[in-house]
């Protein structure tokens, strides 16, 4: 029976004329002959028949059905072929909606986990609880959760990172309610709005790439604007905080019309009209007539300075490190912008390793016609990370994350302990270079020693203020 569906199904003709051959032999010695010994007689032809339609019917199902599932292309685009826990990704990070890409990410926070934690949810909270709004993620688990998102993440990264930050507060302000309605969080999260409201910068999301490679500063080019990267260096320079607005509220002085602009990036100020569009406003004139309409004057418009959204800013000079540098070559440095918790994280001369978007500006050398096509490059930060020194664990574990020693109970100790020393000037400058001894060494190493150390601030009697810097010429 079943050889005779698979010629059926196969649609074999030639083998179903090999088989059935004699259709008298096969009413005579029933289905099979002798030497199948099947016994299947002419009596037994109805109940063949009817064996036979329900195997084929239980064949044809499961192919029907697998027919009907690859006939609708749009589920097949969205789940890929097998739906959930399918073999095939038929989606492309460009065909993906920000709606999308927001629910994607808001699943991440909430489905990632580490030791059975929901691993960035918990971060998120934690944070907040003490007045930090930042979270840290490592694109290795991003990745490794949805390739797709980190894909499109890479690809355009200023447009999903906004998206991405307003997922991960619909998680905090879900995460808190269920807290406030399961009486877990006490009166500590009936006031998430009012904290909401004082903390300027809302979420941030900073990335980070522990196995990602750092490019080189001369590969960066123009096919990596707007792109994802990651370079390394020694920061040179840092620029004092300052208030960069995001919104803008501008207020008519002839109507009284409010606006409110957005900031189109850190260097660009907002294109404030110089016309306004009320139409004017309305003049009663002294005697008892109908009321005019005065248009506003030319550039009315003026900024509320009140009313406006500022974050924290602040630009870095990152350097090519020593050993990148060609032979005969200068090094290069990069412009880097540092936003809300990203500033005052790093000193000049450390040695840091940044996520950030490859970016451009417009100057006001080249804002003119000839210059119209002119962009001065620059890397927006989302991520910034002190390098080790000395290799993988040197010096990582004497400064915290954010390049500040970090100093145990016992070394505070040991250093009181040498603070007492009569000999203690002796005691430092003999442990500058040990290997190197002599005479001569001796007030060099004092000289060093008093260099390393510095001088303390003084403040004469007559009111005079010596500073504390002390400078050695050898």
């Amino acid at each position: 029976l079943f050889f005779k569906v698979a010629c059926k199904q196969k649609n074999n003709d030639d083998v179903r004329r090999m088989y059935t051959g004699n259709d008298e032999r096969e009413e005579e010695e029933g289905f099979g002959g002798e030497g199948l010994g099947l016994g299947l007689g002419g009596d037994e032809d109805e109940e063949e028949d009817d064996e036979e339609e329900r195997f084929i019917g239980e064949m044809d199902e499961p192919h029907e059905r697998v027919n009907e599932y690859l006939a609708n292309d749009d589920r097949v685009a969205e789940e890929g072929i097998g739906g959930e826990g399918g073999f095939v990704e038929e989606e492309d990070e460009d065909s993906l909606g920000l709606d999308e890409a927001q629910r994607r990410f808001k699943d991440f926070v909430l489905g990632f986990r580490q030791q059975r934690q929901s691993a960035y949810r918990e971060q998120l909270v934690r944070r907040r609880r003490l007045g930090d709004g930042q979270l840290e993620v490592e694109l290795d688990d991003l990745n490794s959760y949805d390739s797709l998102l980190h894909a499109a993440l890479e690809k355009s990264p200023t447009k999903l990172l906004k998206v991405f930050e307003a997922a991960a507060r619909q998680v905090l302000e879900e995460s808190l309610v269920e807290e406030t309605t399961s009486g877990g969080a006490g009166d500590d999260a009936d006031d998430t709005d009012d904290r909401r409201d004082d903390d300027a910068g809302g979420v941030q999301i900073t990335l980070s790439a522990a196995s990602k490679v750092a490019m080189d500063f001369r590969s960066l080019t123009a096919d990596h604007v707007n792109r994802l990267v990651k370079i390394s260096g020694i920061v040179i320079s840092a620029s004092k905080v300052k208030h960069k607005a995001t919104f803008v509220r501008i207020v008519c002085a002839s109507c009284g019309l409010e606006k409110e602009l957005a900031t189109p990036g850190p260097f660009q100020q907002p294109n404030i009209p110089k016309m306004c569009e009320s139409g004017g406003r309305l003049i009663q004139p002294a005697g008892a007539g109908a009321p005019e309409r005065r248009k506003c004057q030319p550039n009315p418009f003026v900024v509320a300075g009140d009313a406006c959204e500022f974050v924290d800013q602040q630009t870095l000079r990152l350097q090519e490190k020593p050993e990148d540098v060609p032979t005969g070559q200068i090094p290069r440095a990069a412009l880097l912008v540092v936003d809300r918790r990203t500033v005052d994280v790093v000193a000049p001369g450390a040695r840091v390793s940044v996520v950030a978007v490859s970016s451009l500006f417009e100057k006001k050398a080249f804002s003119g016609k000839q210059g119209a096509g002119v962009r001065t490059p620059y890397l927006r930060v989302v991520g910034i990370e002190p390098e080790d020194l000395f290799g993988k664990g040197g010096f990582r574990s004497a400064f915290d994350k954010h390049g500040k020693p970090r100093f145990t109970p016992s070394d505070e100790e040991r250093f009181l302990a040498y603070a007492r020393r009569p000999d203690i000037h002796e005691v430092v400058s003999r442990s500058i270079a040990p290997s190197i001894s002599g005479d001569y060494t001796k007030d060099i190493k004092r000289a060093l020693a008093c260099q390393l150390v510095g001088g303390a601030r003084k403040k004469t009697k007559d009111g005079a203020k010596l500073r504390g810097d002390v400078n050695v010429l050898l």
